[in-house]
């Protein structure tokens, strides 16, 4: 799983943790231009982000 976290206005924002729970957790930290990539297979997941100074995201 791939993708870009912005905020509500669409300004990226970079340093966001990621994590994806399921059949394992797994976490990544959005890079300068506010990605990420997580290596998930098949299975059901919830995402979940925080950053400093957001509300948390699911």
């Amino acid at each position: 799983m791939s993708g870009i976290v912005a905020d509500t206005a669409g300004n990226p924002i970079a340093g966001v943790a990621v994590t994806l729970s399921g059949p394992k957790t797994l976490t990544a930290t959005t890079d300068e231009d506010s990605s990420f990539d997580l290596d998930a297979g098949d299975g059901g997941w919830a995402l979940t982000v925080t950053a400093d100074g957001y509300a948390d995201g699911t």
